[in-house]
């Protein structure tokens, strides 16, 4: 079985663009098996239980949970890792000698996480946090461009970071690519490939940084 890590901000994309069941499709037609951190848990059910708006979002997201759609899994070292990672992450970047925190509790336990039970993929549409795993070069640029001071890079602490993150990083446009070859969109019918399209840029809209051209790319396989 495949396990993907899930970050709140990819679950919350595909449940805004009404393609959160593409997790229950590959889990029972590909055997993968999405969980989350108890960080991840609480931002998308906790915190938001207590605030009208997205009230109905969080019982939906734990009815996934439920469901088993989502598992939630804290293994005894996540609280220690999790600190390791923080200690490290957020403090690559600094402007003078005051740290940047780019990071929270729920991007840095789902690294923490990966781990532990041998993930084959982060699921995770946050910009910031791929960025650090893939390009932090990039990653510089974005937070240079939106400070007035010089941003200095902690290479040490760089290295050590990247060493331990080391996990392939998809996008919630990625997980529906698969979904869509595996036929989530079927029942579409005639509309399926367009179905299929539609939702990439509904992800794209809801927040999915994806550019163009990868979208045009997706669009090419269906």
């Amino acid at each position: 079985m495949t396990t993907v890590i899930c970050d709140a901000s990819s679950v919350i994309s595909l449940s805004e663009t009404c393609n959160i069941n593409a997790l229950q499709y590959l889990k029972d037609n590909a055997g993968t098996a999405f969980i989350i951190p108890p960080a991840v848990q609480k931002e998308l059910i906790e915190s938001p239980l207590h605030i009208k708006h997205y009230w109905f979002s969080a019982l939906r997201m734990r009815r996934l949970i439920n469901a088993g759609t989502l598992r939630t899994v804290s293994p005894p070292n996540l609280r220690k890792e999790t600190r390791r990672l923080d200690s490290l992450a957020n403090n690559v970047f600094k402007v003078g000698r005051r740290p940047l925190k780019i990071l929270h509790q729920g991007e840095l336990e789902c690294l923490a996480l990966a781990s532990s039970v041998n993930a084959a993929a982060l699921l995770v549409d946050e910009k910031t946090t791929r960025l650090l795993v893939e390009n932090p070069n990039l990653l510089l640029e974005s937070i240079q461009g939106e400070q007035k001071n010089k941003v200095y890079v902690n290479q040490k602490h760089l290295r050590a970071f990247r060493k331990n993150a080391y996990y392939p990083v998809i996008r919630s446009t990625e997980v529906i690519a698969v979904a869509a070859e595996q036929g989530f969109y079927r029942d579409y019918g005639v509309d399926e490939a367009e179905a299929a399209r539609a939702a990439m840029h509904a992800l794209r809209h809801a927040g999915c940084s994806i550019t163009h051209r990868e979208l045009d790319e997706y669009e090419q396989l269906f």
